[in-house]
């Protein structure tokens, strides 16, 4: 009898081995942790089905209040990643459901045999967030670039930790814990940030002396300022203090007393190809006789309407007016003739480019810019900046208007 419950009790723990072994949870452990691939045009990762259950390896325990490790393992998955760019990485668990509540560890692997320094616990994970769901926040957690905390313990607390400096090449280990197990499934994107930040220098555009001038970083398609920046005085050079998200088109917005305000456009290319080259500027000096093309002041083609890119830019415009109360200016229109044979006689050309600088003149007005200030007149297509070329990123540029300084006191 003896015999025959021993015989029985080995079977039963066979199988509930072999049942273990086949029905243990996908990526599970840190040895089969599924790769992700992070491209340009691929960094989020659609997640539908959650973990269910640990893997066949305990790797990760700790008591009560650790800030380091779970308490145990619930429904893990393991993902290894290595890194394709230089600079800032932040990340976001973002469940479908927001009553799901997740976990997770971030390690790095210096070594190649992290999957035995997580089990010796010899090694701590870089970032751990561990703490309640917060559902204010749809329960979403990660690495953010304004968070300042680096480990959550569980309980209530921050859901987000600090983003980490990465360098291209470098391979990190993410363990992520549904601990109710369950849900919907999560959506796991990643975000990167580019340092060192923007710099460069600004300069008087006539005399090359470096100026004492500030330098506005902004969304480019929305008014939102980021980050204000004021340039050395002796030597005209500024650096932006604020990471700037990877992808992401902005805007340098820069002033000084006594000057033009000028814009440019840094979009992602160039802070990808130009990270660690200078962003410099020189600003043309106000005064009566200069005249400067309102930047990126456009109009649809054939008609004085603006397009929908043209409104953050006649603010500048308004702005400058309203800085220099006493100065006087004539507006002065310009359309784009590439296939027009006589600009000269150009009726249609010569009424449009009147009506172009009667456009910016009515939107001043509208916001109490007094009319006695601003004269306008139009050239038609007889001053275009491209008479020949047929791209359309040039014909855009010659529907512009210009103001010409008359008094500025």
């Amino acid at each position: 009898m003896e015999k025959e419950i021993r015989r029985w009790s080995f079977l039963i723990a066979f199988h509930f081995l072999l049942f273990t072994l086949v029905f243990a949870q996908d990526h599970g452990d840190c040895i089969d942790a599924r790769e992700l691939v992070l491209k340009l045009d691929q960094r989020i990762f659609d997640i539908p089905v959650p973990a269910e259950g640990p893997g066949q390896v305990n790797e990760i325990s700790a008591p009560r209040g650790d800030k380091y490790f779970f308490r145990q393992e619930h429904h893990t998955h393991w993902y290894t990643f290595v890194v394709p760019f230089n600079g800032m990485l932040s990340l976001e668990i973002r469940p479908y459901v927001a009553a799901d509540d997740y976990d997770f560890l971030l390690f790095q692997d210096s070594t190649g045999r992290i999957c035995e320094q997580i089990q010796e616990k010899s090694i701590l994970p870089i970032r751990s967030v561990i703490s309640r769901n917060d559902k204010r926040l749809a329960s979403r957690t990660g690495l953010d670039a304004y968070a300042k905390t680096v480990h959550q313990e569980e309980g209530p607390g921050p859901s987000f930790a600090q983003a980490i400096q990465v360098k291209k090449g470098q391979r990190f280990y993410l363990l992520i814990d549904n601990v109710y197990g369950g849900g919907e499934g999560y959506e796991l994107a990643f975000k990167f940030f580019y340092q060192p930040k923007l710099f460069g220098q600004v300069i008087d555009a006539e005399t090359k002396e470096p100026l004492d001038a500030k330098v506005y970083v902004e969304y480019w398609e929305q008014p939102i300022q980021l980050d204000s920046i004021l340039t050395n005085p002796s030597d005209g050079k500024y650096a932006a203090k604020e990471p700037l998200e990877f992808k992401t088109d902005y805007k340098l917005v820069f002033t000084s007393d006594g000057y033009f305000t000028k814009v440019r456009k840094v979009n992602y290319p160039i802070l990808r190809e130009n990270r660690g080259k200078p962003i410099n500027m020189a600003l043309t000096p106000l005064k009566e006789g200069v005249t400067l093309t309102l930047e990126d002041i456009n109009f649809l083609p054939g008609v004085a309407d603006f397009t929908r890119a043209t409104r953050p830019r006649l603010r500048e415009t308004l702005d400058l007016m309203q800085r220099y109360p006493k100065m006087v200016v004539q507006l002065e229109g310009h359309v784009n003739g590439v296939l027009t044979p006589n600009c000269e006689q150009d009726t249609f050309s010569i009424n449009l480019s009147w009506r172009r600088a009667g456009a910016v003149k009515r939107y001043l007005v509208e916001n109490r810019i007094d009319p006695n200030r601003m004269t306008i007149k139009g050239f038609g297509c007889t001053q275009m900046l491209f008479p020949h070329s047929q791209r359309q990123s040039d014909m855009a540029k010659n529907r512009r208007v210009e103001l010409k300084v008359i008094r500025l006191k």
